[in-house]
């Protein structure tokens, strides 16, 4: 399957391990947790990951890197603050777009 999904993606990457996360529960699908052996064809797989919903072939089939646990928490700050900036920008009416760029928040501008 972890080919199939390359293959579709269009990503030439060298699997190093694949491992089945968590305790086996039916019918709930398990993550699997992949290492790559180069690291710019990882970032080029998560990437193009994006196009997975594209296809309803690969539905339910999601890519993201692996966060420990202070990583996670970090990002969901983050992700919250967006939400916030939105929300104001919204009520404000105005047409300020907000994104997250190298784990900070910033306003996209209009070139």
């Amino acid at each position: 399957m972890i080919c199939k999904v390359l293959d579709y993606l269009e990503c030439d990457g060298s699997v190093s391990t694949a491992v089945r996360l968590g305790k086996k529960k039916q019918p709930a699908p398990r993550p699997l947790l992949i290492t790559m052996e180069d690291e710019k064809k990882k970032w080029k797989v998560i990437g193009k990951a994006k196009r997975l919903k594209e296809a309803a072939e690969w539905e339910g089939v999601y890519v993201s890197p692996d966060m420990s646990e202070e990583e996670r928490k970090e990002r969901l700050q983050i992700t919250k603050e967006l939400k916030a900036k939105r929300e104001e920008t919204s009520k404000n009416g105005d047409n300020r777009v907000w994104t997250i760029r190298k784990g900070k928040v910033v306003e996209l501008t209009k070139q």
